[in-house]
């Protein structure tokens, strides 16, 4: 779990996205997470790796803890300016949980894959 901000310090163009779903090898919870986001909240507006990606060894959580392992893994980044106060926060939190249980209900539990070591 990480926020991005709502546009790039440079003064950048604005990003459109409310969350980004990241992943790399693994892309089973992207669909599911996807659609459970949407029934929650229709016109929301997801990235897929934006506004970032995991990139391997670059990275450490998903890789070490997910990718390594063979568990179902995904990072999700929200925007800023949506958790910025505390009624915010708590909105995003209470879908993010909902999502998560509506995807665990529906899909898991998930199996085990084959690890992708990228330590190498």
């Amino acid at each position: 779990m990480h926020s991005f901000t709502p546009k790039l310090a440079d003064g950048g163009a604005p990003r459109p996205w409310h969350i980004g779903l990241l992943f790399e090898h693994d892309a089973r919870l992207v669909a599911p997470l996807r659609a459970a986001f949407q029934a929650l909240v229709p016109d929301i507006c997801i990235g897929e790796n934006e506004p970032y990606a995991i990139i391997g060894p670059s990275d450490y959580s998903i890789p070490a803890h997910g990718q390594a392992r063979g568990l179902p893994h995904i990072e999700i980044e929200i925007r800023q300016d949506l958790i910025d106060t505390p009624e915010g926060a708590q909105l995003w939190a209470g879908r993010i949980a909902q999502a998560l249980q509506t995807v665990h209900a529906e899909n898991g539990p998930f199996e085990i894959i084959s690890p992708v070591n990228l330590r190498t």
